[in-house]
């Protein structure tokens, strides 16, 4: 898996087949017979969920962040609805990148 995670993120770095300044995310889930026990790995924009006789549970948080959108120093309105940019605060690869939204 480490070695999986490491090639993926040298392929972002090094912009193979244009991928210069992309961001990955990733979510996996290992068991260990060994010890009987799951491990759970995520970062980006992606969640892992688990389910009980309860129901569905969310077992991870998501990565994506919201920070509110100002033009000199006044928050940015659109149709009177604040916008917002939203990106990613822990993605593979890349530099974090945030989009626009209402």
């Amino acid at each position: 898996m480490e070695e999986a995670v490491l090639f993926a993120i040298t392929q972002l770095y090094m912009g193979v087949e244009g991928t210069t300044g992309m961001l990955s995310t990733l979510s996996a889930l290992i068991y260990i017979p060994a010890n009987e026990k799951f491990y759970i790995i995520n970062i980006g924009d992606s969640l892992i969920f688990g389910y009980n006789p309860k129901g569905w549970l969310q077992l991870t948080t998501d990565d994506a962040t919201r920070i509110s959108y100002k033009e000199k120093g006044k928050l940015k309105l659109q149709n009177s609805i604040p916008m917002y940019m939203f990106g990613l605060n822990k993605a593979m690869g890349g530099d974090i990148t945030y989009t626009l939204r209402p």
